[in-house]
């Protein structure tokens, strides 16, 4: 997603060729955006061979709270489909890809490779267990809900940033494909030790 021009702020993931999952942090105060599809560097962004670019209505959660960040999710209504392939979401029933306390996953994102710090211009990764929404509230005081989980590294270190808003957590498939478990949503700083990320979770 990008405002002001080319400015990137917030990631997404494409379910259909149509709609993309966001979260509704990032399209408060606007009825529509601009989505780029395809680009692994925000520099491509700008380049018409690299990109899908496409006008976007917002679909807000009906639920969604700001205040706790409860439903932290949005849809995005593509003015025209676009020609790349959907990512499917995880179904929490597909054993053994449950969404249990360690199962490896990766989230994806252009955000800070630091608390405070900048931006890369090349598509980031890094992988992280999931951690329990039992442990999770016990870092967060209570504040995370059944519509969140958490992912982390106890020590700290590996995270989702800033700008990072939006993206896809995911796990891998025996295939090697992606499947959908969460949207990034908000923790306290950014790879901090005894604090995961919080992500939005879609797995049913």
């Amino acid at each position: 997603m990008s405002r002001n021009g080319y400015e990137h702020y917030c990631g997404g993931t494409l379910i259909t060729p149509e709609y993309i999952l966001t979260a509704a942090h990032c399209t408060q105060g606007s009825g529509a955006t601009k989505v780029r599809v395809g680009g692994h560097k925000v520099s491509e962004f700008t380049s018409d061979s690299c990109v899908e670019e496409r006008d976007a209505t917002i679909i807000n959660h009906p639920n969604y709270n700001p205040s706790t960040v409860e439903n932290d999710i949005s849809l995005l209504k593509l003015a025209s489909p676009v020609s790349y392939k959907p990512i499917e979401h995880l179904d929490s029933s597909e054993s053994p890809y449950s969404v249990i306390d360690g199962l490896s996953t990766t989230v994806l994102g252009w955000g800070s490779l630091q608390e405070g710090g900048s931006s890369p211009d090349t598509l980031q990764k890094v992988e992280v267990p999931i951690v329990s929404n039992t442990v999770c509230n016990q870092q967060y005081s209570g504040d995370i809900t059944e519509s969140m989980m958490c992912a982390g590294v106890e020590n700290g270190g590996k995270d989702a940033c800033q700008g990072d808003s939006g993206g896809p957590l995911v796990a891998y498939d025996d295939f090697g494909l992606p499947r959908l478990l969460g949207v990034v949503s908000w923790g306290i700083g950014c790879a901090r030790k005894g604090f995961a990320g919080v992500y939005t979770r879609v797995s049913l």
